[in-house]
C-alpha cells in the first residue's frame, strides 16, 4: 500500500497580540449541543508560561457583535511546557451551545497575556489541507483544523 509524503511545509496562521485570530467557518451534519472545540495548535519559542485561550463562537463571518458562545479558559502551561510543540487542546464550554446544518458558524482564538514576536514566541494554528494559498485565483485562508464534539 503506498502512502503519500507528509508534506513538507506547515501553513499556520499566528494569533496578532491585539485581535482574536479567526479560525473560519464551521458546520455540522446533524443538529448537536457543542460541548468541546478540539483545536490543533503550534507554538514556537519560550513562553511565560500565564497566557491563557478561549474559543469564541459567532454566527457571522464579520465576528463583529456579542459572541454567540465561549469556552472556558485554558492556560498555555497546561498543554505545552516545551519550547516548539504541536498537537490539539481540548476547549470546554460550561454549557450547552444548541447547533444545526443549517447555521454555519465562525470560531476565533481569543487570549490574555499573550504578546507574539515572529522571532522568538507566538501560538498559531495550523490550517487544513488542502490549502488554499492566498492567489489571484483564490482568496482567504483555509479554516484552522477543528473538531466540534456535543453531546449524543
Amino acid at each position: 500500500m503506498a502512502f503519500n509524503d507528509f508534506p513538507s511545509n506547515l501553513f499556520v496562521t499566528v494569533a496578532q497580540t491585539s485581535e482574536e485570530l479567526q479560525l473560519g467557518g464551521f458546520t455540522v451534519d446533524q443538529a448537536i449541543d457543542l460541548k468541546h472545540v478540539v483545536l490543533t495548535m503550534y507554538k514556537h519559542g519560550a513562553a511565560a508560561g500565564s497566557e491563557r485561550f478561549k474559543i469564541k463562537i459567532y454566527g457571522s463571518p464579520t465576528y463583529s457583535g456579542s459572541a454567540m458562545a465561549t469556552s472556558d479558559w485554558v492556560t498555555l502551561a497546561s498543554f505545552s511546557t516545551s519550547t516548539y510543540w504541536i498537537g490539539r487542546v481540548r476547549f470546554d464550554f460550561s454549557s450547552q451551545v444548541p447547533l444545526g446544518p443549517t447555521n454555519k458558524v465562525y470560531l476565533s482564538l481569543a487570549h490574555e497575556n499573550y504578546t507574539e514576536n515572529l522571532t522568538t514566541f507566538y501560538v498559531g494554528c495550523p490550517l487544513d489541507w488542502p490549502i488554499a494559498l492566498n492567489t489571484q485565483a483564490t482568496t482567504g485562508l483555509a479554516s484552522a483544523i477543528v473538531a466540534l464534539v456535543g453531546y449524543e
